[in-house]
């Protein structure tokens, strides 16, 4: 039941085949200090024993609702989790990943103080048992216009995963959604982008509210990725912003896309043609920024092999010398 006070909180979880990691991922949600919530899973056509989890976890918490749904992918599964929800807010857990204690009770509390429809904040990277990146957290909160935010998401300022935010479930419409299920990589900042679109107030605090744990076998979409799904990708972020009629942002940020799109077609190692058409756009939309060094350097390496490649090996060079003083 909702309240002013203490609104419910709608915590979806979509699973496919994650048996060994889901125990602990519904405990770290059935702990949370903050408890007016529902835990809604989502199995989405697992082929393991996750479905059995789930339907043993309901049989001792009432918090708990379990749906099976055939595969549909995880847009599919998260979808029908908003569809099932009864909360005032959204919250999406991957079900490898784990949430600290008092995770909600952050996100909530800055919400409702701020009137926020989103609030996003930071998280903990974990490879195993050792948290990879230590951050320093600050509780920072900075509160954005919409073409701030999608600035900061066309950046990666700000992460474009689903989890670690808040979201207001009125914000979630028939669109938010709407993908081919082809679209494996990248459906997420497509959501956040649809999502912000709808949002009057968003926010962003420098706090760990989400682990996420590296797992060694994690599924990887990068090989179905290619110079093709990018302007796939660029088409429905365009399409996005002409939907909800704020094709005013769209002029001012899709620069910011275009740049960061180049950068992953590199960081990809996707072929391309330099003299593509897409591609040659980009770029003129691009130069109108007032680019860093190191942005100069990556619109370089779209134009040549050998920088590209030395761009690559320093990258490279650079994350073994700081994996090394990190130890």
């Amino acid at each position: 039941m909702n309240n002013i006070m203490n609104p419910e909180i709608s915590v979806i979880i979509p699973i496919y085949n994650t048996e060994k990691y889901l125990p602990q991922c519904i405990e770290s949600v059935l702990v949370q200090s903050y408890n007016n919530f529902e835990l809604i899973l989502v199995n989405d056509g697992s082929t393991d024993n996750s479905g059995r989890i789930c339907d043993n976890y309901a049989k001792k918490d009432e918090r708990i609702k379990v749906f099976h749904k055939k595969n549909g992918g995880v847009t599919s599964a998260r979808a029908f989790g908003v569809e099932k929800a009864k909360g005032e807010y959204i919250n999406f857990v991957d079900s490898d990943d784990t949430i600290p204690e008092h995770s909600l009770l952050s996100l909530i509390k800055i919400a409702q103080k701020n009137a926020l429809d989103i609030i996003t904040a930071n998280y903990i990277k974990i490879n195993g048992s050792k948290v990879k990146y230590k951050i320093n957290f600050d509780n920072h909160l900075s509160i954005f216009k919409q073409s701030e935010y999608m600035k900061a998401l066309a950046q990666v300022r700000i992460m474009n995963a689903p989890w670690a935010k808040l979201f207001k479930k009125e914000l979630f419409d028939n669109y938010t959604f709407n993908l081919n299920r082809e679209i494996v990589a990248f459906e997420d900042l497509i959501m956040n982008i649809r999502l912000a679109l709808r949002a009057n107030a968003i926010g962003y605090v420098n706090t760990s509210v989400y682990n996420y744990h590296k797992r060694e076998n994690s599924a990887s979409n990068t090989n179905k990725i290619n110079l093709e799904y990018y302007k796939k990708i660029t088409a429905l972020i365009v399409q996005s912003f002409y939907h909800y009629k704020r094709s005013d942002i769209l002029v001012e940020i899709l620069p910011y896309f275009n740049l960061t799109q180049i950068k992953f077609l590199i960081l990809d190692k996707v072929s391309f043609n330099y003299n593509d058409i897409w591609l040659q756009n980009n770029i003129l939309n691009i130069k109108n920024l007032n680019l860093s060094k190191k942005e100069k350097l990556i619109l370089l390496a779209a134009k040549n092999k050998v920088t590209r490649f030395s761009y690559l090996f320093f990258l490279k060079l650079y994350s073994i010398i700081l994996k090394y003083y990190r130890k």
